[in-house]
């Protein structure tokens, strides 16, 4: 069980990434925005390094196929277009 720590102004987001993912579009950019907007507080190369790292994973663990299969695929390509932008 892969996690991630996301520090805010307030404290801190605990997210549990194989119960995160695969997820849709609007969480994916809900946890976008959050990131970017405390990115000054984390490393969010290394957090989008952790959830390309916990995808590829689940991707290639042949669990999931159809409709969940196609969702992570695009959950990782958005995590890698993210990664890049903030220069990870």
């Amino acid at each position: 069980m892969e996690t991630v720590k996301i520090k805010t102004e307030r404290g801190r987001m605990v997210i549990r990434l194989d119960g995160f993912f695969p997820c849709s579009q609007k969480k994916l950019d809900k946890l976008f925005r959050v990131l970017r907007e405390f990115e000054w507080l984390n490393d969010t190369r290394e957090i989008s390094g952790q959830m390309d790292a916990c995808l590829s994973c689940m991707i290639k663990s042949g669990r999931y196929s159809g409709k969940e299969l196609r969702r992570l695929k695009k959950n990782l390509e958005n995590v890698r277009c993210f990664g890049k932008e903030t220069g990870g």
